[in-house]
């Protein structure tokens, strides 16, 4: 994993996992800290913990002008690949730390590691700038404007005051064809009807506002019958104006799990799978129904990806399928990548952990929907900062939709899967400024 400017780190070496016969202990050994981007970490210590057999605290001074969270990443291939050490496996000094000395971090090193045995590792601390996504938003449960129906696995888009909510799972529908309306104002739902030509659920973001009245979809997961799952190739042409759906340009085979986003001229779509995930970006032109491959551009085959179109111009990829922790920049102007990190996020974001994602001025929020922990990724350095608020109390299996009014930058929140259930809620962060 490739260190983006603002972390600062330390690698301890020669760390010695080892099993006795009756308990488990940890010896570390030749601690020396080779590099520091920003900021400073220095007067390190590390010790086996006094009282408990496997964990050990880790002990340093920290300088720096912001507050900073701490984690941890672990390597026994000589600093070849490090792999996160859970959150859950480390305590004390962790949350938006300010400067000072003598901070202190338990890491449970046994919980994670268990059977390693005599083997040498390093050791990365990273300390990542903290902000406080609650001094820019308040959060709202708008209990009154509940979705008629509990549902998740679908795309949201909002359009003059109203959010137009595509397909989406449930437990009487398990692949929705209905295509359903909120308006922002009135604070109402409409059904729109039985709209969409087979039922669907989203695992990527593959539905595109074009104009205020014409959205594109992809071709989608959706049932075994009736024309869904894996027989389907054409893209969708939503008109709010006739509440019609009309069938356009089609893929080259049947396929699924395309992201897009409208880059103004064109909608491009980002990977697809087929049965094998793929590296093709297409380009499609909604004025004419042209649908062109450029060709596998993508640095890896994938499908399922969060995505943003930023103010700045570029289109950003985070996680997708095989490639869980990446970060891709693509910009239009060139049809070309100018950046890809395949081990860039501190989680994973998979078709179906994935990722919310919104937009305030250089920050791109990203929700871990697997924890409800709130990441900010700052275009300015290309950093993770994690943020202290939390939207999520439960552990969310899917995520839900997101969609952001420009007008007002309230971020809506609506619907999806808290644990092993299904909510109907409606969530609104709404800007303090």
């Amino acid at each position: 994993m490739s260190i983006p400017m603002g972390y600062v780190w330390i690698v301890i070496n020669n760390l010695n996992f080892m099993k006795a016969l009756l308990f488990s202990t940890l010896v570390w050994m030749n601690i020396s800290m080779i590099y520091s981007q920003t900021g400073n970490i220095s007067h390190i210590q590390v010790s086996p913990h006094r009282d408990v057999p496997g964990k050990f605290e880790v002990r340093f001074d920290l300088e720096g002008q912001k507050a900073y969270n701490i984690s941890l990443e672990v390597s026994f291939d000589g600093g070849n690949t490090y792999t996160p050490v859970p959150e859950t496996h480390i305590s004390g000094d962790v949350l938006h730390i300010s400067s000072g000395t003598d901070k202190v971090i338990v890491w449970d090193g046994m919980a994670g590691f268990p059977d390693k045995n005599n083997v040498e590792a390093n050791l990365k601390i990273i300390a990542y700038e903290s902000i406080e996504l609650s001094s820019i938003y308040t959060i709202s449960e708008a209990a009154s404007i509940p979705l008629p129906l509990e549902r998740a696995g679908v795309n949201a888009n909002v359009v003059d005051n109203n959010i137009y909510i595509f397909g989406g799972y449930s437990g009487s529908e398990p692949f929705s064809d209905k295509v359903y309306k909120y308006n922002t104002a009135s604070n109402s739902w409409s059904d729109l009807g039985s709209i969409l030509p087979y039922g669907l659920i989203a695992i990527s973001n593959n539905v595109s506002v074009f104009t205020s009245s014409e959205f594109y979809i992809t071709p989608s997961r959706g049932p075994y019958h009736n024309n869904g799952w894996g027989i389907n190739k054409n893209i969708m042409k939503y008109s709010t104006l006739s509440n019609s759906v009309l069938i356009n340009a089609a893929f080259p085979e049947n396929s699924w799990a395309i992201t897009s986003i409208n880059a103004g001229t064109y909608i491009y779509m980002f990977g697809r799978h087929t049965g094998r995930d793929h590296r093709n970006i297409f380009r499609y032109n909604p004025v004419s129904d042209e649908l062109v491959d450029l060709g596998n551009i993508l640095p890896k085959e994938t499908s399922a990806q969060a995505i943003l179109k930023s103010t700045n111009g570029d289109i950003y990829l985070f996680g997708g399928r095989n490639q869980k922790k990446s970060l891709t920049i693509f910009d239009p102007d060139s049809e070309s990548i100018k950046f890809f990190d395949e081990g860039f996020l501190p989680f994973e974001m998979g078709e179906f952990s994935g990722g919310v994602l919104w937009e305030n001025g250089n920050l791109i929020f990203i929700v871990d929907t697997a924890t409800g922990k709130v990441y900010g990724f700052d275009k300015s350095t290309n950093t993770i900062q994690l943020s202290q608020f939390q939207i999520f109390e439960n552990e969310t299996t899917y995520r839900p939709m997101v969609s952001k009014d420009n007008s007002t930058g309230i971020v809506y929140l609506i619907s999806g899967r808290e644990g092993n259930t299904l909510v109907n809620s409606v969530r609104k962060l709404i800007p303090k400024y």
